[in-house]
């Protein structure tokens, strides 16, 4: 199972799943958020039990939230149709099965505590605006201080490393790569700004027999510069790379390699690698750290303004977490758990189906 987090727009959703239009889609709709949560992790429980490999979509801000399911071999995908509020009309045609969670509910009692949803939505909804604005307001102080290092960052050196780097590792496999360029096979995020802090999920580099590279950015914004050039000689040389941008902007901060069993993971105060690396890259033999001591200030002023919104960004994220909880609480009471069951069963049973059966 991989695991890893997606924004709600279609632009994201899209960068993930590169092949979208090759897709066969089953939607989750309506309102009561944890139901779908609850189907999702039935799917999983079976997929697993299957030993299907797949990979779970997360919410852009809660680890605990799961808003798809990707099933590679077979071409489908299960996903929140609220979440991805633009994917139902964009896709249309690609619908195989739709499930509504109001349809595993007592329609009455739906009915009685509408308005009080509707409010506990509309404090969601301002709690997470609000988030996004302080997220965006930290992004300006992290790109100030990309600009302020930049001067100071040696590309030739970097690219110095890349050509090293291919040479060493690509030359074993040149005969067997097609003469094509290489393609970007995912562009996703493995970690988030949640109500408890950054989120990390390791599962992109824990694959059997992949090697893990550990850069060390002490500055910010120098190793996605690094992973810029690397992944575009990658994708000339016919590699296929996965990206994994930064939860805060779009930076790439992790690269994977599929064909050369090779991992950068870029590693800073919020998120370490919790097992030990093939190797170690400091960013600092990029830097001249003799001249970088005209902007040590600036830097750590913009370090320190970037937490301090974060901070406020998380206590948001909270708030709307919280009354996304209380809409849960409300949704729980009027769940019959007779429909809930059988809607669960044939989610299951049509999605893990073969192509075979679908013939037939």
């Amino acid at each position: 199972m991989e695991v890893c987090f997606c924004s709600k727009t279609l632009s994201a959703f899209r960068a993930c799943f590169p092949q979208a239009e090759r897709l066969d889609f089953y939607l989750l709709e309506g309102e009561a958020a944890q139901l779908k949560n609850s189907l999702f992790a039935d799917l999983c429980a079976v997929l697993k039990k299957l030993r299907i490999p797949f990979l779970r979509v997360l919410h852009m801000h809660d680890a605990d939230r799961t808003v798809a399911v990707f099933l590679p071999t077979l071409s489908r995908i299960a996903l929140d149709s609220n979440y991805f509020a633009e994917i139902a009309d964009r896709y249309a045609k690609r619908v195989r099965m739709a499930l509504s969670t109001e349809d595993f509910c007592v329609t009455e009692q739906v009915q009685r505590i509408s308005e009080e949803l509707a409010d506990l939505k509309a404090s969601e909804a301002a709690a997470f605006a609000q988030a996004h604005r302080l997220l965006a307001s930290a992004c300006v102080f992290k790109q100030d201080s990309e600009k302020l290092l930049a001067p100071y960052v040696s590309k030739a050196k970097m690219l110095q490393d890349i050509f090293r780097f291919l040479k060493r590792n690509a030359d074993q496999s040149a005969r067997s790569l097609p003469a094509k360029r290489g393609v970007v096979t995912r562009t996703a995020r493995c970690s988030a700004l949640t109500a408890w802090g950054v989120y990390t999920t390791y599962a992109p580099f824990a694959a059997a027999r992949l090697r893990t590279v550990l850069i060390k950015d002490w500055f910010g914004g120098t190793a996605a510069t690094f992973l810029k050039g690397l992944a575009a000689a990658c994708l000339e040389c016919g590699y296929d790379v996965q990206i994994y941008r930064c939860g805060l902007d779009d930076r790439p901060e992790h690269l994977v390699i599929p064909a050369l069993s090779y991992a950068f993971f870029t590693e800073n105060a919020a998120h370490t690698l919790p097992f030990r690396p093939s190797a170690v890259l400091p960013v600092g033999r990029f830097v001249d750290l003799a001249g970088l001591h005209t902007v040590r200030a600036e830097l750590r002023f913009n370090a320190e303004a970037a937490d301090a919104l974060l901070e406020e960004a998380a206590f948001s994220i909270y708030e709307g977490t919280q009354a996304l909880h209380a809409q849960d609480r409300l949704w729980d009471r009027m769940v019959d758990p007779t429909r809930l069951a059988a809607g669960s069963a044939l989610l299951c049973a049509q999605f893990c189906k073969s192509r075979q059966n679908d013939e037939k």
